[in-house]
């Protein structure tokens, strides 16, 4: 048959009734999990090869080890591919705290579940952890090849399996020669694809489409040609993001703006977009030459440092007038202006960082910004505040007792499972002050992004409500990792 037809998914129904999906020549049963209407992604010519790549390593039994830098879409790919089989994919984000038992429990319950494992950042676990992490997913694919009912976990434990689970370890270039690094027995059960390029212009086109847009072929070729002119023309900061992620969130500001103002200009629309999402993270040497590349790409558009809303405004003036901040002075001005800022990345994103020197009033800023909230109609706050510094990796997610296994709570994941729990109520700040420092702020890298959990040592995972919120105030991003 044509390749270009076997390399689309297919969905097949047998006289038995059985539904199953088909990818190339892998025929994989379909998994029946309902996971509630989802936005699908848009399948690009990447996509299509991460599909291929994922599925021949789950009909070999092995895993699946999608590699490119943060943001191309690695996770994002495998929980649609997982949502289109029908099947459920739990997150989980490795660390350094991860030992033998923490894996085994989690490979355990893939298995005995019959779901999808998706280990972000693998290379991050120490190497001897990994080589008994390959004996174990071995011993687990070894009895789904040999359609046993139950097995024998490498622990001893005699445990059920259900098919259909498979596991896929995404993987970044940063880590240096992350493949080279693994363990030899793991590196053989592994299948890699290579994720690079993501076609952005696809993307923005069919998103836009999808939400109303009659230009959105135009519009699509401006946005991919400006972020590359952004990424090049300004100044190389560790904190400046043009890639998929900021496009995406771009897009979907503007499809919001779509639905909620349908009369209004769609070019206008994509600047207020643009200036929500970008402008906040700029430099003050930074700031005229992305607005200049802002009328260059949308000329006629509208001023973008003029569209405010009359709500908002007034609330930002009752904030600043309450702590006495008011005032006629640059430095007054500037600040106010970072304000505006902050409030309208609150709109959209969960996890913000406040980077500065230290007295030049995050904290202050961060304390506006909730009152402005509240005057707009949001619940009351409550503030979790600490210095991570203060604690170690294991005291801020908590450890696994070495003497008696017992789970020890960690300081900082008490504190997530009390503000997720009063989260109906109220809206809950988590607010990190202090420096940044990779031994822990990876730990929160599926919290930072669109999976929005936290992966603890012992396998849990808490998900960020949508009433609460992740601050970090810091000096400085140079520690943190590009993802």
């Amino acid at each position: 048959r044509d390749f270009g037809w076997q390399r689309h998914p297919r969905v097949y129904m047998d006289g038995k009734g059985k539904c199953s999906v088909a990818i190339t020549d892998v025929n994989t049963p379909y998994g029946h999990e309902y996971l509630g209407v989802k936005t699908r992604l848009v399948i690009t010519p990447l996509t299509e090869r991460c599909y291929i790549s994922i599925v021949q390593a789950v009909g070999m039994y092995c895993a699946a080890a999608p590699m490119g830098q943060g943001g191309v879409g690695k996770t994002a790919t495998t929980k649609d591919l997982g949502h289109m089989m029908g099947r459920l994919v739990m997150v989980f984000n490795c660390s350094e705290q991860v030992d033998i038992r923490a894996m085994g429990k989690i490979m355990k319950g893939l298995a005995m579940a019959g779901v999808w494992g998706c280990l972000v950042d693998l290379p991050r676990i120490h190497t001897q952890v990994l080589s008994v992490a390959a004996q174990q997913l071995g011993c687990v694919m070894a009895a789904q090849r040999e359609r046993r009912g139950n097995f024998l976990f490498t622990d001893g434990q005699n445990i059920s399996l259900a098919a259909g689970c498979a596991v896929v370890m995404t993987m970044q270039p940063w880590h240096g020669s992350v493949h080279a690094a693994l363990p030899e027995n793991l590196r053989s059960q592994l299948r890699v694809v290579v994720m690079v390029h993501p076609h952005m212009n696809v993307l923005a086109r069919v998103m836009l489409a999808a939400s109303g847009f009659t230009e959105h072929g135009p519009i699509a070729t401006r946005l991919e040609k400006f972020y590359a002119y952004a990424k090049d023309t300004l100044s190389a900061q560790a904190h400046y993001d043009f890639g998929l992620r900021s496009l995406v969130l771009v897009l979907r500001r503007a499809a919001a703006g779509r639905f909620a103002e349908p009369k209004e200009a769609e070019q206008t629309i994509v600047v207020r977009a643009l200036r929500e999402v970008n402008i906040g993270m700029l430099t003050i040497d930074d700031h005229p030459l992305f607005v200049g590349l802002m009328h260059d790409f949308f000329p006629g558009g509208p001023n973008v440092d003029k569209v405010e809303q009359p709500a908002r405004v007034e609330a930002l003036r009752e904030a600043t007038e309450f702590f006495k901040l008011d005032g006629e002075s640059i430095m007054a001005v500037r600040w106010a202006e970072k304000l505006k800022m902050l409030v309208t990345t609150l709109e959209h994103r969960q996890c913000i960082a406040l980077v500065g020197p230290t007295l030049s009033g995050k904290s202050t800023m961060l304390e506006c910004a909730m009152r402005t909230r509240v005057t707009l109609g949001g619940n009351k706050k409550v503030v979790y505040r600490m210095n991570p510094k203060a604690l170690s990796p294991e005291q801020l997610f908590g450890m696994l007792d070495p003497a008696t296994s017992d789970w020890v709570e960690g300081g900082f994941s008490a504190t997530w499972r009390k503000a997720c729990r009063l989260a109906l109520y109220q809206d809950s700040w988590l607010v990190l002050d202090g420096p940044v420092e990779p031994e822990w702020i990876e730990t929160l890298n599926t919290a930072l992004d669109d999976n929005k959990v936290l992966t603890l040592p012992n396998g849990d995972l808490l998900r960020l409500r949508p009433s609460t919120r992740l601050v970090l105030e810091t000096d400085s991003l140079a520690a943190a990792s590009p993802a």
